[in-house]
């Protein structure tokens, strides 16, 4: 019997494991949810001034936009976490998708976060050739994080390339930008699970220290 209890155990034990992981990850998530709320009510208040002018009002639509996106991208990050699962994603249809489209639909979905901070977004296209096969969704989160990683640790004004090359039969998916960097040697860490690099973006946008890492694990997959 006690090879069953040994599993009885061990069972417990991932339960727990799971359970206290979930319990960080909701405290994670409250926290960083709560300065993009603060800065809707606060927003909000100063929408109720009857004397803002145009330009003002616009100016905190942009901010109101923003805070949105921000809430947006921090509420699916976690979710992507909490369904990473290599088993499931095996078992998802895979696709043969073209890498410019997925890119393209990007940066549509998030032109106001772009538009917001001034940025230039430069593509440049090195490969006539750009079919992957994957999961529709998953690519272009890790698209998604990429992208807002860059946007996040850019200046406004600045300018973010996209590059798109091949080698052999593999696709290269570059970003580049002229953000804030980080030391090289830091590098590795930064794909870690909730990252000890993360920090506030140039524009004080929280990050969740998740982003890279299921950015990897779903490239890995592939």
């Amino acid at each position: 019997m006690a090879p069953e209890k040994d599993f009885t155990l061990a069972s417990n034990f991932r339960r727990e494991e799971l359970f206290a992981e979930r319990q960080h990850i909701a405290t994670l998530m409250a926290h960083d949810l709560r300065s993009p709320i603060d800065m809707m009510f606060a927003i909000g208040d100063m929408l109720t001034d009857a004397l803002l002018d145009p330009r003002e009002l616009a100016e905190l639509g942009d901010q109101l936009k923003k805070a949105a996106m921000m809430q947006k991208e921090l509420i699916q990050t976690y979710q992507d976490y909490l369904q990473l699962d290599h088993e499931t994603f095996q078992e998802r249809s895979l696709k043969w998708l073209d890498f410019q489209n997925l890119l393209h639909e990007c940066l549509s979905d998030y032109h106001s976060f772009i538009q917001a901070k001034g940025i230039e977004i430069k593509q440049i296209v090195r490969s006539t050739q750009a079919m992957v096969k994957g999961h529709p969704v998953l690519l272009k989160r890790i698209i998604i994080n990429l992208l807002l990683n860059a946007i996040k640790f850019s200046h406004p004004g600045s300018t973010i390339e996209l590059e798109l090359d091949q080698a052999d039969d593999q696709l290269i998916f570059r970003v580049r930008d002229e953000g804030i960097g980080f030391p090289p040697e830091k590098a590795e860490a930064l794909f870690e699970k909730f990252s000890s690099q993360r920090r506030k973006g140039t524009s004080g946008e929280h990050t969740s220290g998740l982003g890279l890492f299921v950015s990897r694990q779903v490239a890995h997959w592939h």
